[in-house]
């Protein structure tokens, strides 16, 4: 879903974004070198239009989605804690066989700690969003144990209860991904570069 982009990227597609196309073309100007290969220099423009062609719709899609959905957790209330980060973060990892295994996959995203963290809090925003208002009722508890205990040989309902209620709302709010494109749909998207014209609301 979101995707966590080097700072540098970042700031070269809100710069353009808040500044448009005139900014951009003025910061191609910007020939100072940040390579040289066999004594031939790529510069500053070159790389900054190569992000710009090659990752900028992407990268300025994530930003938006990621604005969406920080202000319909504001309006509704929802926050996600540095705790929940965390708590969330060992709770995939101890879905692994192993902490090693788990840090290679992480690892295999060029994904940091920092990053990593962004990436679950995001999710969890996305999750709680999706879920409010979903009421879980006893019997569903108890319907849902019945039909996985067998996966958790080593725990009772009650150690589980946490993670029944919140896998029993996932289910019955769907796939997040509809709920974030219905949320993408509903907000008013306007794009002032006219390369990204296509990302706008309604399209």
């Amino acid at each position: 879903m979101i995707r966590i982009w080097q700072l540098v990227l970042i700031i070269i597609i809100v710069s353009a974004a808040s500044f448009g196309a005139g900014y951009w073309v003025a910061d191609l100007q910007d020939r100072s070198a940040v390579a040289a290969v066999n004594g031939v220099e790529i510069t500053r423009a070159e790389l900054e239009e190569a992000l710009w062609d090659r990752a900028g719709e992407q990268i300025l899609d994530d930003l938006i989605i990621e604005t969406i959905l920080a202000q319909a957790a504001a309006e509704a209330g929802i926050e996600v804690t540095d705790e929940e980060v965390e708590a969330e973060i060992e709770a995939i990892a101890a879905s692994y066989p192993s902490r090693e295994m788990f840090e290679a996959t992480i690892s295999q995203y060029g994904w940091d700690r920092d990053e990593l963290k962004e990436q679950v809090r995001w999710q969890l925003l996305l999750e709680r969003l999706a879920t409010q208002g979903i009421e879980v009722s006893e019997e569903q508890i108890q319907a849902f144990w019945k039909m996985n205990k067998e996966r958790y040989p080593d725990k009772t309902m009650e150690e589980m209860r946490d993670y029944i209620i919140r896998a029993i709302k996932k289910e019955h709010a769907g796939p997040m991904e509809l709920y974030l494109m219905g949320l993408k749909q509903q907000a008013e998207v306007e794009i002032m570069v006219e390369d990204f014209k296509g990302l706008e609301s309604g399209d």
